[in-house]
């Protein structure tokens, strides 16, 4: 039994086809995102009503449990190898590759780290004002407005009006007619603001796709814009000693490492993230937002640093 995309099945829907083998092979990726859990159940882990252990578990899928956990207890006892790690990406840039593997893998494990098998050469998409870098950072300053409430939701307006800008004026430029572009955002109430300012644009789902980072796994587009949303208060100063609290207030879903993996490594030629560099300014950010503070050195150094509009 060969089960695909096996980090994202609940344990319980995993028994079933696991029954009907002897040889059983999970095929996925462990840090992206697990298995979908109930929207009630999410929210009180957000809001820390369930405990620590249960909510851990509740987030873990059990190929990640078996990948990270019991496979490898095992093949410490027996000397059996039961797990293999693929070392090469042909998806995206060398260097957004690098990126990923840095920032989503090796982190956590050094076992993991992972090489390109393609040339730079082959991710040239030659966009109008970006020196054909495959990495920018769209600074929208918190000054031109905060993120708000939508519902149960965030937007923020400023940051959807730069995206559908940049958005338009590339998909209208001769490098960027043949071209697929996605824009993902950590909330719907961002993604539909950010489809109502582009219009009738969207209606060609094969050259764009806007939605939330759960409908974007497994899916690569030439060009990927990552809505933010989160901006730096002013005159912030922290309600609680405990450092965990203080990121999930200030960052939001951009603490969920596998969130930010999956929304991070669509794209093929050029990943762009739209949103308030402040936020990313604080010993916090460092500590508990990694990947995209490094992004936005990777910008200012080997890619672009763009200004909105």
């Amino acid at each position: 039994v060969i089960v695909d995309e096996a980090a994202r099945v609940s344990p319980r829907d995993l028994m079933v086809p696991a029954a009907q083998g002897k040889r059983i092979i999970l095929v996925g990726d462990h840090r992206q995102l697990p298995h979908i859990i109930d929207d009630e159940v999410a929210r009180q882990m957000e809001e820390g009503e369930t405990g620590q252990n249960e909510s851990e578990w509740l987030k873990q899928s059990i190929f990640q449990y078996l990948f990270s956990e019991r496979l490898k207890t095992l093949e410490e006892n027996d000397g059996i190898s039961r797990r293999v790690t693929l070392d090469k990406q042909y998806r995206m840039h060398p260097l957004l590759g690098d990126f990923i593997s840095r920032n989503f893998y090796e982190r956590f494990e050094a076992s993991e780290k992972f090489a390109s098998g393609r040339p730079a050469e082959d991710f040239v998409h030659g966009l109008p004002g970006t020196d054909n870098k495959p990495a920018a950072w769209l600074d929208v300053p918190a000054a031109k407005g905060k993120h708000e409430r939508r519902g149960t939701s965030w937007i923020r307006h400023a940051e959807a009006t730069a995206i559908a800008r940049q958005l338009q004026a590339w998909m209208n430029s001769d490098a960027g007619r043949n071209l697929s572009f996605g824009v993902i955002s950590f909330y719907k109430a961002q993604a539909e603001l950010i489809k109502t300012q582009l219009g009738t644009i969207t209606d060609d789902d094969k050259k764009l796709r806007i939605g939330t980072v759960d409908s974007f796994q497994g899916m690569e587009f030439d060009v990927v814009f990552l809505s933010m949303v989160r901006t730096f208060p002013q005159k912030w100063t922290p309600k609680d000693d405990d450092r965990e609290k203080q990121a999930r207030g200030l960052f939001g879903h951009l603490c969920l490492y596998n969130r930010l993996n999956v929304s991070m490594s669509r794209q093929k030629k050029l990943l762009i993230v739209a949103g308030d560099s402040g936020l990313l300014q604080s010993d916090l950010a460092a500590e508990f937002i990694p990947g995209l503070v490094d992004f936005h050195n990777l910008c200012r150094t080997e890619g672009r640093v763009m200004q909105c509009r």
